[in-house]
């Protein structure tokens, strides 16, 4: 059996050499201004993309939507006889509004043909239908009884 003490002999206990800490502090110092000039371009890229782009694109989709809501509406009141003075003149007040009207707002040509095509058809659609004539700008003609109200 050997002695204990004779175990720790054997062991070396050489110091261990760590390296300087500046030495490996520079190259990541180095290394991280390389990141942060690569990063730095990318995302002021990231952020006027996302300020800029979505205007643009949400401007679009909502003369998208409203181009659909007036044809959606074209195609209920062509199903209908007679359409009320009441609903004439709503729906001559919706198509004075600006959002619903791409010669008014940015819009690309076929989006701005559809509007326009649709915005016809309503407009053909109430000089036709509306009770005494009713105009599609929801002008009274002349002639109209004087019952019907504005």
């Amino acid at each position: 059996m050997t002695h204990r003490g004779t175990a720790f002999e054997r062991i070396d206990f050489e110091p261990f050499e760590q390296p300087s800490r500046s030495a490996k502090a520079e190259p990541s110092q180095a290394s991280w201004d390389s990141l942060l000039r690569m990063v730095l371009p990318i995302a002021v890229g990231a952020v006027l993309i996302a300020v800029l782009v979505p205007d643009d694109w949400f401007a679009r989709r909502h003369m998208l939507e409203a181009t659909v809501q007036l044809e959606r509406l074209a195609k209920t009141l062509e199903s209908a006889k007679v359409i009320a003075p009441e609903t004439a003149n709503e729906v001559s007040r919706l198509m004075q509004r600006p959002r619903f009207d791409c010669r008014q707002n940015a819009c690309e040509a076929a989006l701005e043909e559809r509007n326009h095509a649709v915005r016809s058809r309503l407009k053909a659609l109430l000089d036709r239908r509306a009770p005494f004539g009713m105009k599609a700008n929801g002008e009274e003609p002349p002639n109209a009884p004087a019952f019907i109200e504005q």
